[in-house]
């Protein structure tokens, strides 16, 4: 699944990401969820962002340049980040059953 995402072009890439962006903030807005599930989404919303950061900088710049290089590492942080929240998160909300 990823290799097929990888492999496609960039306007392809960019637009399913902001579909997955846009699909995200729309259910934060319309559907009622408990506080853990609205940190969780939204902090899904930053690395989704930086995907695309990341694409374009590797699209447009040489790829061993610093700032593709510091684009890259901020997306692995906040992908690990948004890891550490769900798991905190999912952690608060069994507790608290």
């Amino acid at each position: 699944m990823f290799s097929i995402i990888n492999s496609l072009d960039t306007p392809s890439y960019i637009s399913l990401i902001l579909f997955i962006i846009t699909a995200l903030t729309i259910y934060l807005i319309k559907y009622k969820t408990n506080k853990p599930g609205r940190i969780v989404i939204g902090c899904e919303i930053i690395p989704m962002i930086m995907l695309i950061v990341t694409r374009l900088l590797e699209e447009h710049i040489p790829y061993d340049t610093l700032l593709c290089k510091i684009s890259r590492i901020a997306t692995y942080v906040s992908g690990g980040v948004f890891f550490i929240v769900l798991f905190v998160m999912a952690y608060i909300a069994k507790k608290k059953r």
